[in-house]
């Protein structure tokens, strides 16, 4: 063989010749040959000479310690250059145009004879520059929000696949509930590399009277022949948000030994939540932390919900996603409770006798059934929302410790084997 000059197209060429039939310049395995050759060439080769990129990605995996240890012993460049195999790699050159007989690889400085290899080294460069070049593409999952529960996702997902950029494929989709009755859009999408993700969400968001924002939820590089399966994966997700999974029996079993909630379930359903607070406008405490929960207004919940009757306060909260769940207590004070709720770091409703008079308490009813009054709140986190004010205090702070307990809730996602 005889590559030339390395550092020049030519010898790129003819090396990639040679290499079409090869995985190393001598033998079957990694040798001193393949190092000496290896660092001869400067850069990394082009996509084109497929053979000399194959073969250098594969020497370059090597470290340089690694390469030290190849079998063989050191030559020269020229030696490995002028082996008895040339008369091989001779007629695999000579094959690009079979009408000639100029061997590519003799020493013979004739001038007609270099000036034809020339030509023939620069028409196998152009016909490979013709050749398209493998398009890069990137499967993405964007998450378009709305601004509430209100806004027509139908209409939302028509705008978003109305939008055309070239390299841009529009894949599957699904609604996908989240809180308080909001869906998300979760729709895949494949883009060429020219099709910016800034551009796309700027597209997006021009539809500002519908959608709030758009976050990419996944991002990654989709080879061609896995583009048709990346854009319909999500379909087991297209009704999700019908098909919940019916809730698994419940084992637990009320004790008055329990804590106010099993450390078993380590989980912070709502911990994240950010609540608005309110101020009641008369007895309305419950429908007034029902909307702090969901984002709406006391008026909302007023007539559709017994305010002596719990199951339908949880009731009213599951469109919304949320559930109410009764946790185990007595008539204790509440500060008796409040540091172990504290400790659960999530959101509980709280209901309270607010006579501070035990007796009251346990007086029999009068004629109309009435006892004593009671108020509800909520605590989220270490904090209260009190619908009668001052709004949020930190729960230690708040006058409810002080009086005794009604009944504490834990909210629940909508979904858990728990709840009224």
């Amino acid at each position: 063989m005889n590559f030339g000059d390395l550092q020049s197209d030519d010898g790129l060429v003819l090396l990639n010749s040679f290499l079409a039939d090869k995985s190393y310049i001598e033998g079957y395995c990694p040798s001193q040959g393949d190092v000496v050759v290896f660092e001869a060439i400067k850069n990394v080769p082009s996509a084109d000479l497929e053979n000399v990129l194959r073969w250098y990605n594969h020497i370059s995996s090597f470290d340089d310690a690694e390469r030290q240890k190849f079998q063989g012993q050191r030559q020269s460049l020229e030696y490995y250059k002028r082996q008895d195999n040339q008369e091989k790699h001779e007629s695999k050159l000579s094959s690009v145009n079979p009408d000639d007989d100029f061997d590519l690889f003799s020493n013979n400085d004739n001038e007609e004879e270099s000036e034809i290899r020339k030509q023939r080294v620069k028409a196998h460069i152009e016909e490979n520059a013709k050749k398209p070049a493998p398009i890069a593409k990137s499967g993405i999952i964007l998450d378009v929000k709305p601004w509430d529960d209100e806004t027509n996702m139908e209409e939302l997902e028509k705008n978003v696949r109305s939008i055309e950029l070239d390299g841009l494929i529009w894949g599957t989709s699904c609604f996908v509930p989240i809180a308080y009755g909001i869906r998300i859009l979760k729709i895949a999408c494949v883009i060429e590399n020219k099709v910016s993700t800034d551009l796309l969400e700027e597209r997006i968001t021009e539809f500002e009277d519908l959608i709030q924002s758009v976050d990419i939820a996944l991002f990654r590089n989709t080879p061609q022949n896995e583009e048709k399966s990346f854009l319909q994966h999500l379909s087991v997700l297209e009704s999700a948000d019908i098909n919940l999974p019916p809730p698994a029996m419940s084992t637990f079993k009320s004790n008055p030994n329990t804590p106010v909630w099993s450390t078993e379930d380590g989980e912070h359903y709502f911990r994240d939540l950010v609540i608005q607070p309110l101020l009641q406008k008369g007895p309305a405490c419950v429908s007034t932390c029902l909307a702090m929960l969901t984002g709406k207004t006391p008026k909302d919940f007023q007539g559709n919900i017994n305010t002596q009757d719990p199951v339908s306060w949880s009731a009213a909260l599951k469109p919304y996603g949320m559930k109410l769940a009764y946790c185990p207590h007595d008539a204790r004070k509440m500060k008796f409770y409040i540091e172990e709720l504290i400790t659960l770091d999530d959101l509980f409703g709280l209901s309270f006798y607010t006579a501070a008079d035990p007796q009251n308490i346990l007086a029999d009813p009068d004629e109309t059934g009435f006892v004593t009054q009671s108020h509800f709140i909520l605590l989220h986190r270490d904090k209260i929302y009190d619908p009668n004010g001052p709004g949020c205090v930190l729960a230690r702070d708040h006058r409810c410790i002080d009086y005794h307990t009604k009944r504490i809730f834990r909210v629940l996602p909508v979904t858990h084997a728990r709840g009224l």
